[in-house]
């Protein structure tokens, strides 16, 4: 299945994205998506969400293991990066298709982020769109403030689920480099939207799980606030360095049982 995260543009054909961080450029008013006439909510609130499903959807059958995954994926995150407690509540729209959250907020797609809102919304049914990706987003951002570029972001965000479409992200990319899918690292970072997001998101999260697990979080954590430009400085090594050795380490992965469509 085909997967397109953008973040939004201002040309409307573009508009087609499955995941995307939409606060640069505009923000929501959540109080407007609970209040629509056409939608019917049920909620439940926890120390740390409140979720609001429709009655009667996929969701309201599955609620608590959805309310407990999501907890658990948030709690994971918060240790990930060295946080005891987010102190915003976070609110979590989830509805039963693409279509329904085109009713909801405009744009067909499975999810997005608005972290000024503290908001997420996602599909829960069609296809399930739920999970670590996008509070990574919210609370990521709303605590280090935004990255200097779309790559990092969205790298980190699939480190934090530690897997795209259920592969493991170092056999996948190794699977993408006997493919002869690799994009040249300073390419991503520079045109992260010029590429098919099913080869530049894994891509960019096993990048990233490569330089956290080998140089430490603290450094990758100086390496979002502070930019590309400030790469070499804080690894002393350049990114084709890096590059280097990040394609070392998952060629020794086993991606004999990989079937990824491309």
């Amino acid at each position: 299945m085909k997967s397109f995260r953008i973040i939004l543009l201002l040309s409307l054909s573009l508009f087609v994205s499955s995941c995307a961080v939409y606060d640069y450029l505009f923000s929501i008013n959540t109080n407007a998506s609970i209040n629509k006439e056409s939608f019917v909510w049920k909620s439940d609130t926890t120390d740390m969400v409140i979720f609001y499903y429709e009655k009667g959807s996929s969701a309201e059958k599955k609620i608590e293991g959805i309310k407990k995954s999501t907890l658990s994926d948030i709690n994971k995150l918060l240790t990930i990066i060295h946080v005891d407690k987010y102190d915003n509540q976070l609110i979590y729209f989830l509805v039963e298709s693409r279509k329904r959250m085109k009713e909801l907020i405009g744009y067909e797609i499975n999810a997005g982020a608005f972290p000024m809102q503290n908001a997420v919304y996602a599909v829960y049914g069609e296809v399930n769109a739920t999970g670590m990706h996008e509070f990574n987003h919210i609370i990521v951002h709303n605590l280090w403030g935004n990255p200097s570029s779309k790559w990092m972001s969205e790298g980190f965000a699939v480190y934090s689920d530690d897997n795209w479409y259920s592969y493991n992200l170092h056999p996948l990319s190794k699977y993408l480099l006997e493919k002869n899918k690799i994009i040249p690292l300073n390419l991503l970072s520079q045109k992260f939207n010029s590429y098919d997001d099913r080869i530049s998101y894994p891509l960019s999260g096993s990048f990233v799980k490569y330089i956290i697990e080998k140089y430490g979080y603290e450094k990758f954590r100086e390496f979002w606030e502070e930019g590309d430009d400030a790469l070499a400085k804080i690894y002393e090594r350049s990114l084709s360095e890096l590059e280097k050795e990040w394609i070392e380490e998952i060629k020794k992965s086993n991606s004999s049982n990989i079937d990824y469509k491309l």
